[in-house]
């Protein structure tokens, strides 16, 4: 399992993991941290 434990997440980024209410579409441009 991945370990989440180092990272902090955002009040919106929190949202997006605790969303359960159907298909989410998460959009996350160039320069967004995504392999940081």
């Amino acid at each position: 399992m991945f370990d989440m434990s180092e990272y902090v997440l955002n009040k919106e980024q929190q949202q997006a993991v605790k969303y359960n209410k159907g298909p989410l579409l998460i959009v996350a441009g160039a320069g967004t941290g995504k392999t940081s």
